[in-house]
């Protein structure tokens, strides 16, 4: 039996296609996390935020820090965390690297198709989670 306390590598195979801008249609599959674990989820986090503090001038009040999402990043950083593989290859059908920089390269058609796929995935694992799986509700064993 495994490990119920912590998230055990699993993943799923997504078949997509992609329609170019000359007409032609590209099937395609990418290999996602099925579950991310606490830590892939707040390395993801960390990815989109930016924290930041004035400098602090002799004499005045303390100064808190500020921290805010860079929503600009947030699909690269989901795409990174859960990515685990694609079958998109170059001319000469080698596979093209599952980075940063070859995601930046991508047409952004194709890469907001990769992008929704992810996020249906996660949406799915979201609605499963919120169905009744027919167990008693906690118990409450202190007043």
């Amino acid at each position: 039996m495994a490990n119920p306390w912590v998230v055990e590598p699993e993943d799923v195979k997504l078949e997509l296609e992609w329609k170019s801008g000359d007409g032609e249609t590209y099937p395609f599959w990418i290999r996602v996390r099925k579950y991310l674990s606490v830590g892939e989820q707040r390395r993801m986090m960390k990815d989109v935020s930016v924290v930041s503090a004035p400098v602090q001038k002799k004499g005045a009040e303390p100064v808190q820090p500020e921290a805010k999402l860079e929503w600009t990043e947030y699909s690269f950083a989901r795409c990174r965390t859960y990515l685990l593989d694609w079958s998109l290859a170059d001319e000469n059908d080698k596979k093209l690297a599952v980075t940063r920089s070859t995601m930046e390269s991508l047409h952004s058609d194709l890469f907001d198709l990769i992008d929704n796929a992810i996020d249906d995935h996660e949406t799915r694992l979201a609605e499963e989670k919120k169905r009744p799986t027919g167990k008693a509700e906690p118990k409450t064993t202190s007043p």
